[in-house]
C-alpha cells in the first residue's frame, strides 16, 4: 500500500521591499548580510537553499507545471501566469479574469474583494473565443494544469468548474448549476483524459466530472459533515468539509478543512484511510506519530518527486510534513518554525517546484507566493 512520504528541510527568508505589485528575486541564504534588519538577521544560514517572494494579491491556489507557474487571487479575481518564476524578474500575468493578458502593476495593498465578480457569464458547455477576459469569477481556489497549458478552475463562490484551453484561449463552464448541485466546490484535480475529480466543500461530498458534457456523480461522501469511518468504502461513508486534493498513480490524498485530518484513498479498492490528525482542532505533535497529531484547517496538500506529503496548516500559518519512515509529523516553515525560518500567515495552496528539491506555497494574507529550493 502507497503511503505518504516527508519533505524536510529549514529556510529562512528576508523581506525585501516590492516593486509595483511584483517583487522577485531569489536570495542565497548563506549571504545574508549582517547589518540586515532583525527579521533577515535571525535566519538560517544555509548554502544549499534559496528563497523567493513572488507578490500576488490574496493568492489562493498554486500548480506548477512546465517550468511555468499557475496562482488564483481571491482579491482580484483573476488566475496569473508566471512563465519564468525562477527568473531574475518574474512578472505575473493575468490569463484569465477581469485583464486578461495584463502584468500585474497596481498594489498588492486593495480592500478585500475589490476584484470584479460580475460581468459577462456563460451556459454550461458554452465557450467565448474572449475566454480569459469574459468570464468573471468570484473566488477561485485553486486551479490545476493539465496537457497543452489547459486550466481546470474551482470557481467556488460560483459553484462551477471552469476549462480554459486553446491558444485564442477558449472558455467553457464543464460543470455547475442546478444540475451539478455543488455548493463551494474548492479543489480539482484530473483523475484522467475524461474525468475530474472536485472536493465539493460545503456538501461534505467528492464529484466526478466527466468533462466531455459536465456529468457529476458522488465518488465519496454522503453529505454529512462528520468524520470518515477508517478503511470503508469511500462511497460509504462521511467526510467533513473536503478541502484540498492531490493525487499519484496510486492513491488520493484528500485534507478535511472542518475534520482537520488528512486521508488516503486506494484508487483501486476506493477504501479511505487517516493518515494524520486526530479530527479535533489544535498545533501539536510534531516530532511524533502523525496520527497522534492536531491540525487547524489545512487546506493544501502536494507530493514531491520523492513522493513525500507536504500539508498546509493554514490556521496554525505553517506548512507541515509527513514522513512515513520515520513515522513522524514536524513544521519545515512558519508556525513554530517561524524564528528559525519565515512567517506566514494563512497560506493556502501549495505545489512542487519546478528546479531542484522544493516547493511553491501561497503566504495568502502576505500577499505573495513563497518559492523554497534546495539547490
Amino acid at each position: 500500500m502507497s503511503q505518504p512520504h516527508c519533505f524536510s528541510g529549514v529556510l529562512r527568508a528576508p523581506r525585501v521591499p516590492c516593486i509595483a505589485a511584483v517583487l522577485i528575486g531569489c536570495f542565497d541564504l548563506s549571504k545574508i548580510p549582517a547589518d540586515e534588519p532583525e527579521k533577515s538577521k535571525s535566519a538560517t544560514a544555509n548554502p544549499a537553499a534559496s528563497v523567493q517572494v513572488i507578490d500576488v494579491p490574496v493568492p489562493f491556489g498554486v500548480h506548477s507545471s512546465a517550468g511555468k507557474l499557475w496562482v488564483t487571487s481571491v482579491r482580484t479575481q483573476a488566475v496569473y501566469r508566471i512563465d519564468d518564476p525562477i527568473g531574475q524578474r518574474p512578472v505575473p500575468r493575468i490569463v484569465v479574469g477581469p485583464s486578461a493578458g495584463t502584468d500585474t502593476q497596481e498594489p498588492a495593498k486593495k480592500s478585500a474583494g475589490s476584484g470584479s465578480t460580475a460581468g459577462p457569464t456563460a451556459t454550461v458547455g458554452s465557450t467565448s473565443t474572449a475566454g480569459r477576459a469574459n468570464i468573471a469569477m468570484n473566488w477561485p481556489h485553486e486551479v490545476w494544469v493539465g496537457e497543452n497549458n489547459r486550466l481546470w478552475i474551482a470557481d467556488t463562490r460560483k459553484d462551477r468548474i471552469l476549462e480554459v484551453s486553446g491558444d485564442p484561449a477558449r472558455c467553457r463552464i464543464v460543470a455547475g448549476g442546478p444540475a451539478a448541485g455543488f455548493d463551494q466546490p474548492h479543489s480539482v484535480v484530473q483523475l484522467d483524459a475524461e474525468t475530474l475529480l472536485v472536493a465539493d466543500t460545503r456538501n461534505h461530498r467528492l464529484c466526478t466530472v466527466r468533462i466531455s458534457d459536465g456529468q457529476v456523480n458522488t465518488f465519496g461522501g454522503d453529505g454529512r459533515p462528520k468524520m470518515p469511518t477508517d478503511r470503508r468504502q469511500v462511497s460509504e461513508t462521511s467526510l467533513h468539509g473536503p478541502r484540498a486534493l492531490a493525487m499519484d498513480n496510486q492513491s488520493i490524498w484528500l485534507a478535511l478543512r472542518e475534520g482537520n485530518s488528512i486521508w488516503r484513498i486506494d484508487r483501486q479498492t476506493r477504501r479511505i484511510e487517516r493518515i494524520a490528525g486526530t479530527g479535533k482542532k489544535g498545533y501539536s505533535g510534531d516530532g511524533g506519530d502523525p496520527l497522534a497529531a492536531t491540525l487547524s484547517g489545512p487546506k493544501g496538500l502536494v507530493i514531491d518527486r520523492e513522493g513525500r506529503l507536504l500539508v498546509v496548516d493554514t490556521e496554525n500559518h505553517c506548512v507541515r510534513r509527513i514522513d512515513p519512515k520515520r513515522n513522524t509529523i514536524e513544521t519545515v516553515l512558519g508556525g513554530s518554525k517561524a524564528g528559525q525560518t519565515m512567517t506566514l500567515k494563512r497560506p493556502h495552496g501549495i505545489t512542487v517546484h519546478s528546479q531542484g528539491d522544493g516547493f511553491w506555497v501561497a503566504d495568502s494574507e502576505n500577499d505573495r507566493v513563497i518559492g523554497w529550493i534546495i539547490r
